[in-house]
């Protein structure tokens, strides 16, 4: 699946792990910004909840989040692979995603493009959807190159052991194909606060970490990093062909953390 935005310049939003009633305010605070797309990270309704309840959180997500925000590019999380039908339900009611195991959504937004990768459940990942992302990266001439995903490849906080470094040899050799695919940004969920890490070597710009959607916030890192920031959020990358500022905000408006993405 592919999609284009024609524009030399774009505003990009991403933000997971949501749930009631913050994703609501999320969803206005995105619009405010008047994003161009959206990225979705994953995991729209809190794996707790099963049956009817699932099923009424899912519509509450359409209606309060989908229903705000345009050109939406999403991945299922962990608990969008619950064994109830969660899955289905995600492709009904979290609309114009990419989802389970197939190829990777790409999208050309202007100078970035962004290629959604669904892992699925069990830290899995999949061969021919991590060699499909990789491909659309690298056939790219987007000076800048983003991997949506929900699992963080190096989580911070209470995931470690329990996201894609669960695998730590299937995590490094995508490190090491999206180094050389020329990504600038990784943009996972999962951990349910904003973190920025830096990713082996070390000489681009690494993984954000996004899941200030609602969901109960993490309140400590367990790994040293530039910036944790256990806050409900949205991220946002103001794009143009030779910049390309991001930033963290907070719900209220405060500047969490900024930095600018290296070229590819």
């Amino acid at each position: 699946m592919s999609l284009s935005l024609a524009s030399d310049r774009v505003r990009l939003a991403a933000f997971s792990d949501t749930s009631p009633p913050v994703q609501k305010r999320v969803a206005r605070a995105v619009a405010s910004h008047q994003a161009d797309c959206v990225l979705f990270a994953g995991d729209a309704v809190d794996g707790s909840q099963g049956g009817l309840r699932r099923r009424r959180a899912f519509r509450r997500w359409e209606h309060e989040v989908r229903a705000r925000l345009p050109h939406l590019i999403a991945v299922p999380g962990n608990h969008d692979f619950e064994r109830d039908g969660a899955l289905d339900l995600w492709h009904r009611h979290v609309n114009g995603s990419t989802g389970g195991r197939g190829p990777a959504t790409v999208l050309r937004a202007g100078p970035v493009t962004v290629a959604a990768l669904a892992v699925g459940s069990g830290h899995h990942l999949d061969p021919e959807a991590v060699s499909d992302a990789c491909d659309a990266i690298s056939a790219s001439d987007s000076p800048y190159r983003i991997l949506l995903v929900h699992e963080p490849l190096f989580p911070v906080a209470s995931h470690i052991g329990s996201s894609l470094d669960a695998r730590p040899q299937a995590r490094d050799a995508l490190t090491s194909a999206l180094r050389e695919a020329g990504v600038s940004l990784v943009v996972s969920g999962h951990e349910h606060a904003y973190s920025r890490r830096p990713l082996p070597p070390g000489d681009w710009a690494g993984q954000v970490t996004v899941g200030g959607g609602g969901a109960n916030l993490e309140r400590n890192a367990w790994a040293d990093v530039p910036v944790f920031e256990p806050r409900h959020h949205v991220l946002l990358i103001d794009a143009e062909p030779d910049s390309a500022l991001v930033r963290c905000v907070g719900l209220d408006g405060r500047l969490l953390d900024q930095f600018y993405l290296p070229t590819s």
